[in-house]
């Protein structure tokens, strides 16, 4: 056994060499972001990508919306046209309308199977990444967002599904109408106000869960660590609760509110943190 171990040491080291070494010469050679071996298949990044900046811009009208972002927040607003503004750390962009949807990305290197991204250890300015697209009262059809590291803000927006999955940061949903709302989120809050009228699907695994408003639908939230607190404006005949709480208590607040034409399933499983629902009227 300790002769595996020793060789698997020796193995890893190697590996350090080699890869310093492979830095060391790249940088000698003149490479200032990045290293690409084997026709791109291995890469190595260090350093930080120039600032790309692109103001206020009219684009084409869209029904559904795309958004794959590595770092930096993202904010979706209404506005009397549809256009987009950014500010990104990123060379690898990708902002097109085809086929009646927008896609915003960056784009990756073909043939990438491995790489190591020194920008990790706070060569990267986040703080100043930003994507704002603006949307007019036009209902969308499909909305996804997804992002690695940045917080998700929406308001004023009206779409048939909308998808947020958001790796470290809050989501905040303002006055948003949607019919399906699904929500995944590894580390932040998150915050919904506004209408659902078919499914709300959350899964949170660390930060606080709170939804409020006209909550016509079903439920079915999963919350490791934090929170759930709902409000809805329809009564509390118009659902069947089901929850499941680890550490935490539940309360249901039974303060009136509209019975609605359907009978909606409330499934909640909250492992560490309370759970808490009241009906009521809007007014």
């Amino acid at each position: 056994m300790k002769k595996i171990f020793a060789i698997l040491g020796i193995v890893i080291g190697a590996f350090i060499v080699v890869g310093g070494t492979l830095i060391g010469v790249g940088f000698a050679m003149g490479a200032k972001n990045n290293i690409n071996l084997f026709n791109g298949i291995v890469s190595l990044d260090f350093g930080r990508p120039e600032l790309v900046r692109m103001d206020y811009k009219n684009i084409e009208e869209f029904d559904s919306l795309y958004i794959d972002m590595d770092y930096g927040s993202v904010e979706i607003v209404k506005g009397d046209e549809y256009a987009v503004e950014y500010e990104l750390y990123s060379d690898n962009i990708v902002c097109e309308v085809v086929g009646g949807k927008l896609t915003f990305k960056e784009r990756r290197r073909n043939n990438f199977v491995m790489g190591f991204d020194l920008g990790w250890f706070g060569f990267r300015n986040k703080g100043s990444s930003y994507l704002k697209v603006y949307v007019p009262e036009n209902r969308l059809q499909n909305v996804e967002i997804y992002t690695d590291m940045g917080s998700v803000d929406i308001s004023g927006m009206s779409c048939e599904k909308l998808t947020v999955e958001c790796d470290m940061g809050a989501i905040e949903c303002k006055n948003v109408n949607t019919g399906r709302l699904y929500i995944d989120a590894d580390m932040g809050g998150v915050n919904f106000t506004g209408t659902v009228t078919d499914k709300i699907e959350a899964d949170v695994d660390m930060g606080s869960v709170s939804l409020a408003g006209w909550l016509d639908c079903d439920f079915d939230i999963d919350a490791d660590m934090g929170s759930v607190d709902i409000v809805t404006y329809y009564s509390a005949a118009s659902y069947r609760c089901n929850f499941d709480v680890g550490m935490g208590g539940k309360e249901i607040r039974d303060n009136g509110g509209t019975d609605s034409e359907t009978v909606h399933y409330m499934n909640i499983d909250c492992d560490m943190g309370g759970i808490s629902v009241t009906h009521k009227s809007d007014k």
